[in-house]
């Protein structure tokens, strides 16, 4: 009798909390148009609980240099627009390293959001775009050591997340 009873209560606890929060976790693409005018690609894992507002993205590369990024973005709203079709926007930062043969580099910022999302297959897929300016401080930290304002870094991005 005590087993059915834990059974039963460990069911209704485990259905319960499931719905309490969802996760959605998922991969975006990017470009990034930054204070020389020059655009640059990007690949990030991103994530996502439903009970709070921040999408985390981290991305890593290893060319002719290793490179790591992340970032936290704190959507102020996400409301609905037309059918399917969210508008979202809100405030972050990113911060990101960069180290190679001749250089090290980092950055570090704050980001204002503003995007489309939608979601699909009873809400399950969400695709979303969105565009972020991030003004910030670039660290040369190699030859000609330096700290520079980065005021025109505008990066976007596009992906989808599976939610669970």
């Amino acid at each position: 009798m005590n087993k059915k009873l834990l059974a039963a209560t460990a069911l209704v606890l485990g259905i319960g909390t499931s719905s309490l929060f969802a996760f959605g976790i998922g991969i975006q693409g990017g470009f990034s148009v930054s204070q020389d005018g020059v655009g640059s690609g990007s690949g990030a894992v991103t994530f996502k609980l439903d009970s709070m507002p921040w999408v985390f993205a981290a991305d890593a590369t290893f060319a002719d240099r290793t490179s790591v990024g992340v970032t936290a973005d704190n959507w102020i709203a996400n409301r609905p627009l037309a059918g399917l079709l969210n508008y979202f926007y809100g405030w972050g930062i990113a911060g990101s390293a960069s180290v190679g043969e001749a250089v090290q580099y980092g950055f570090i910022g704050a980001r204002v959001l503003g995007g489309l999302n939608g979601f699909l297959l009873d809400k399950h897929l969400e695709f979303y775009a969105q565009i972020a300016w991030q003004p910030g401080f670039s660290i040369v930290l190699s030859g000609n050591s330096s700290i520079d304002t980065v005021l025109r870094s505008f990066p976007g991005a596009f992906g989808f997340r599976f939610w669970f």
